[in-house]
């Protein structure tokens, strides 16, 4: 006799209604400890709102650390909710964004590539809608745009993840760990599949468990994101040239 999946696994009701935290698991709750109190530590670094003088190449790489703590924070509860899946998307997206923020504040030079990069996928996209059949579809504004953004010349060097944690110091991050979440559920990978779908003896076996394997790999490339973030943050704070509040 089949039955509906039940909707709390999907996170479709509170957390406190759905199934109990993954924090409460007796070997995940120190990990889970661990991260909140790195990501606490990540926030006490941050310079305080205020108007600043300060490098481009060093405020582009603040406000990617940012973006890698907030990635941090939604993989987190991602967890806790045990959507593994959907947490290994944002804990890519966290290590990208320490990639860059690292990239550009060891070689501030990348800065370029790195907005290079946004041109060429925007430049690939227009080109793309050009030769579709859907073009003709859009009115003379959208058309405009198409056509101006896909004749834009486009740069050569770009600044990709692999590139970025080169420059940053951090390949071995990369191979390991950013490379691992593709697999553990930021693409459609067979990998992902893992807590819905077994076959044993040639039998379909369909369920709705979560599964909790990926979370101590993950919260521990997460603890490394943090530790490394802030230290690299830090570094670049101990030269008061680079941050200099500007009187009111």
């Amino acid at each position: 006799m089949s039955t509906s999946p039940d909707l709390r696994y999907f996170g479709l009701r509170p957390m406190v209604l759905s199934t109990e935290p993954a924090s409460s698991t007796s070997d995940l709750s120190q990990a889970f400890s661990d991260v909140r109190n790195l990501f606490t530590e990540a926030l006490k670094a941050i310079p305080a709102p205020d108007r600043y003088r300060a490098p481009y190449a060093f405020i582009c790489g603040l406000c990617l650390w940012l973006r890698a703590l907030e990635s941090c924070r939604a993989t987190v509860w991602l967890l806790e909710m045990r959507m593994c899946g959907a947490g290994a998307s944002t804990m890519r997206t966290a290590l990208e964004c320490l990639f860059c923020a690292g990239a550009v504040w060891n070689k501030p030079e990348r800065v370029k590539w790195w907005v290079n990069k946004q041109e060429v996928d925007t430049h690939k996209q227009t080109s793309e809608i050009k030769r579709s059949p859907e073009y003709a579809l859009l009115n003379d504004q959208q058309r405009a745009a198409v056509d101006r953004l896909s004749a834009q010349p486009r740069p050569e060097e770009t600044l990709d993840a692999q590139r970025a944690a080169s420059d940053a110091g951090l390949s071995w991050l990369y191979t390991h760990g950013y490379r691992s979440l593709g697999a553990l559920g930021a693409h459609a990978s067979a990998r992902s599949l893992n807590c819905h779908f077994s076959d044993l003896a040639g039998l379909s076996v369909l369920s709705y468990a979560p599964d909790l394997e990926p979370v101590d790999h993950m919260l521990n490339l997460m603890q490394v994101c943090l530790e490394t973030g802030t230290k690299m943050l830090l570094d670049q704070l101990s030269d008061p040239s680079v941050l200099q509040p500007i009187p009111r």
